[in-house]
Order: structure tokens, then C-alpha cells, then sequence
């Protein structure tokens, strides 16, 4: 219900250089009869507006860059790699369940991989090429760390990540969509002209190395630079 002696407050603003001044005077203060009392807000003109957004503008410029330094891929992995040889990669196709005839058409397809700069010219984005005889893989436009979805030689799609492990390695990693179980990853280094390719299964049982706690399976392939 409306007070009828309340006669409301009186709110006065005065700019006093960069500040907006706020002053109300209300006869039932507890305070002496029309004190006034003084509410300071900070006024932001518009060159101080400008000003922050220009430096939070070059702050998030600045972590964008940082970030894509550490995540460029070093200039020895880019180029044309050819298959010269291979180590333990029958055994390898073996534990994986291809039979003997399979075993033969897979190894004398022979296999091509080639690392460039993506052709759309996007900065720290890469493409990557499996060039065989029987089936060409292409997988497009990826970044280092950034996980995508592509299907693989083994005609499957796969979640693949290409990521740095240090400065002089290279990791691919492939987890079957359907099997989330089959992890497959394969680390790249440069050994003067040659692109050495290891690949490390985690399900197979019989190890030749092991990585952490974990029993894996691996075998070297070798590639000459074309």
C-alpha cells in the first residue's frame, strides 16, 4: 500500500571529468536532514572501450599463435615416401588374420605414402596419402591433435589422429569405429633419407616390445624418400 508521507528520493548527476556522479537526498535517512550521500560509477568512453577490445583482441591472437607454432609438423616429414622394406610385417598380417594368399597380394602391392601441406591452403593443416597397387587411401585437411573420421586401407572407417610424440616422431593413430577394442598406432621418424615406420598393436599377445604395462606387437617398415 502507498505511503502517503513518503515524498519519494531525488537522484542528481553531475559528470565530473571521466566520471558519472550519482547523489540522492532523502528526508528519512538516518543521518542529518538532506545530507547527501555520493555513488562514484566509472564512465568508459568510448577510446577506453576501444582500447580493451583492441588488447583482448591481441591476447586471443597471440594464444592462437602459440598454439599453432607447437603444433606444426616439422618439414622432414613432408614428401614422397616409397616401400623398400620391411621387418616381421608377415607376422604382423598373420597375427591380424590374413591368410597366406592375402598375406602375398598385400605385401607385393607395395605402398606409397606422402605427406604435404593441405591443398586448401589453410596454415598448419596437412593431407596424407596410402598409394597402392590394389587401394588408395586419402585423408584430407587434418590438424596435428585433431581427430577425424575416414575410412582406412582396410576399407573400415576409422577414428585417425596424427599427433607429435616429440620433435622427431610422428604418431598416427587409428581406433576402429566398430571396434573400439582395435587400436592400432604407427610411429614415423626420419633416418637421413628414409621415413622408418613402426607400428604398435595393442591386442596381439605376442610381444616383441612393450610400451608401459601394456604388451604390444610391432614391426618396422622402412620407406626411401622418391
Amino acid at each position: 500500500m502507498d505511503d502517503p508521507n513518503d515524498k519519494g528520493e531525488t537522484y542528481y548527476y553531475t559528470v565530473e571529468g571521466d566520471e558519472l556522479v550519482m547523489k540522492m537526498a532523502n528526508d528519512r535517512v538516518t543521518c542529518k536532514r538532506g545530507e547527501r550521500h555520493s555513488i562514484r560509477r566509472k564512465v568508459l568512453f568510448p577510446h577506453e572501450l576501444q582500447m580493451r577490445s583492441v588488447i583482448a583482441l591481441l591476447l586471443v591472437v597471440l594464444v592462437a599463435a602459440l598454439e599453432a607454432h607447437a603444433k606444426t609438423l616439422p618439414d622432414k616429414f613432408l614428401g614422397t615416401f616409397k616401400l623398400e622394406k620391411d621387418e616381421n610385417f608377415d607376422e604382423y598380417l598373420k597375427e591380424r588374420g590374413y591368410g597366406w594368399i592375402m598375406r602375398q597380394v598385400i605385401k607385393l602391392a607395395g605402398v606409397t605414402k606422402k605427406f604435404s601441406k593441405s591443398t586448401s591452403g589453410k596454415p598448419d593443416r596437412y593431407d596424407m596419402e596410402n598409394l597402392t597397387t590394389k587401394k588408395d587411401t586419402h585423408h584430407k585437411d587434418w590438424a596435428l591433435g585433431e581427430e577425424f573420421v575416414d575410412e582406412a586401407l582396410d576399407s573400415t572407417q576409422h577414428k585417425i589422429t596424427f599427433d607429435l610424440k616429440d620433435p622427431n616422431t610422428l604418431t598416427e593413430k587409428h581406433v576402429k569405429v566398430a571396434d573400439p577394442a582395435d587400436v592400432e598406432t604407427y610411429e614415423y621418424r626420419r633416418e637421413g633419407d628414409y621415413l622408418v615406420m613402426v607400428v604398435v598393436h595393442i591386442a596381439f599377445c605376442l610381444s616383441i616390445c612393450i610400451v608401459g604395462d601394456e604388451i604390444v606387437k610391432r614391426f618396422d617398415v622402412t620407406y626411401g624418400n622418391k
